[in-house]
């Protein structure tokens, strides 16, 4: 943390960015650290993603943050926060960007950190958004209603409502809410599925391709949208663990995994998909429960979708009885 604070304190201009397709923790991470710097005198715009759910354009709107495609500066200190892979970057505004680049995140990770000048990974927080938190508080900065709903929201949904959820969590989350109303946070953590999202989980389900091993059930299915949701929806319904694949402009998969399994060893982000798409090209990474893969060879998805099913087959026979 102290390395990661020099960075900051020597930086004027700051660009934050995070990954493709973000969640309410990539998003709420940005723009909470954005207000933090800014309260301390630094200059910071954040990355406009194009592809926002409406739960993230939410924290957006109410946070009056204007997102930038492109930052108005060209050096200083770029900042990737909640990301796990560098394939889930946008790889112009990264390799245009000549200032020193740093990241954020709680991920595990596998890919090489030689295009980042430092990788601060704390793999024990549940969400990115507890960091930020932690760091405002490090460097002494008092936060605000709307920088603790961005931080208090993001911890919701990335502990899928405190189904993953420790002490540190709650305990950070206690003192968020001292500045802001539990409601105001579950409006927006728990708002309703948009139409699309709804058809994508309907359609990914009425697909879905199901493997009963022992007592468990893996599901797999494809979608051209909502990976991540998908995923989430498959283990609602049933599944033990689910992969959902996608090959349209950007390969991707989005898997998840009952507590249960993870606790008995199980790691997706760590043991299961880096290891699938070796040799496929992309980057993998992730969480024990929750992980995902981009960059591969869309030609190798059904492959790919097999091999995680395999993976995950071995893994549960080689549990004791």
């Amino acid at each position: 943390m102290k390395r990661l604070l020099e960075y900051i304190s020597e930086a004027n201009d700051v660009f934050v960015v995070y990954h493709v397709s973000p969640d309410p923790d990539a998003v709420g991470s940005a723009i909470a650290l954005a207000r933090i710097l800014r309260k301390l005198g630094k200059r910071v715009e954040v990355f406009k993603e194009s592809n926002l759910n409406d739960q993230v354009k939410a924290m957006v709107e109410f946070s009056g943050e204007e997102l930038v495609e492109n930052p108005s500066f060209s050096e200083g200190l770029l900042i990737v926060v909640d990301t796990s892979s560098k394939s889930m970057i946008n790889k112009a505004i990264f390799d245009k960007f000549k200032g020193k680049k740093i990241a954020i995140d709680h991920h595990v990770r596998r890919d090489e950190y030689s295009d980042f000048d430092y990788v601060f990974v704390d793999e024990t927080a549940i969400a990115t958004a507890i960091i930020i938190y932690e760091l405002a508080k490090d460097l002494n900065v008092e936060i605000d209603p709307v920088t603790a709903r961005l931080l208090g929201i993001a911890m919701i949904t990335d502990s899928a409502n405190f189904v993953i959820a420790d002490s540190r969590l709650f305990r950070n989350l206690s003192e968020i809410l001292e500045i802001i109303d539990y409601q105001e946070l579950l409006n927006i953590a728990n708002m309703p599925l948009n139409f699309s999202e709804r058809v994508a989980r309907l359609k990914g389900a009425g697909r879905a391709k199901l493997y009963f091993v022992d007592d468990y059930i893996i599901a797999t299915t494809k979608t051209s949208a909502f990976e991540g949701s998908v995923a989430r929806a498959l283990i609602e319904l049933g599944a033990d663990v689910s992969f959902v694949g996608s090959s349209n402009d950007h390969t991707r998969i989005s898997s998840r995994a009952r507590q249960e399994l993870v606790q008995r060893g199980l790691n997706l982000g760590r043991d299961i998909l880096p290891k699938v798409i070796e040799g496929y090209g992309g980057d993998a990474g992730g969480h024990a429960g929750a992980a995902g893969a981009n960059g591969f060879d869309k030609k190798a998805l059904d492959l790919i979708l097999q091999a995680c099913v395999d993976e995950v087959t071995a893994f549960i026979k080689s549990l004791p009885k």
